[in-house]
């Protein structure tokens, strides 16, 4: 995915967006272990290509605060995947509960590219006592 003309890597990006869930588990231990930036954005670009099979992976990855770079590429990749990625909308609410400052504004910006399917339950934070969190919920809606 790095090697080679653009037109090489958009041509590997789409052959493996159409192999469905079966590239992901190599690509995201790639992403794990790379530390070439641009990699690693290629490798995200291709897990957002691939779009539902990948969440699963994503919110794993998007999981590991240990790991803050891997971290914000995972919730990048959720982001563009958007309403395909429902599946993480409960994961990425946790995180923004247990996130503080610009973190939790940076998932809630995810949480709302989502889309309609998220603003039931981040309606719900609205009620929690922490005002930077609802400032956060106000943002994604």
């Amino acid at each position: 995915l790095t090697f080679g003309s653009e037109k090489v890597r958009e041509t590997a990006v789409r052959l493996l967006s159409t192999m469905g869930s079966m590239p992901v588990p190599k690509l995201v231990e790639r992403l794990k272990k790379s530390n070439r930036r641009t990699e690693c954005l290629a490798i995200k670009d291709t897990l957002t290509s691939i779009a539902a099979p990948a969440v699963a992976e994503l919110i794993q990855l998007a999981q590991n605060v240990e790991n803050k770079e891997l971290n914000q590429l995972a919730v990048d990749a959720i982001a563009q995947i958007g309403p395909a990625a429902d599946a993480a909308i409960l994961p990425l609410l946790e995180l923004m509960v247990a996130a503080k400052g610009e973190d939790q504004i940076y998932l809630a910006k995810a949480l709302g590219k989502i889309g309609r399917s998220a603003i039931p339950q981040v309606v719900k934070l609205l009620e929690k006592e922490d005002k930077e969190l609802r400032q956060s919920v106000i943002i994604c809606l």
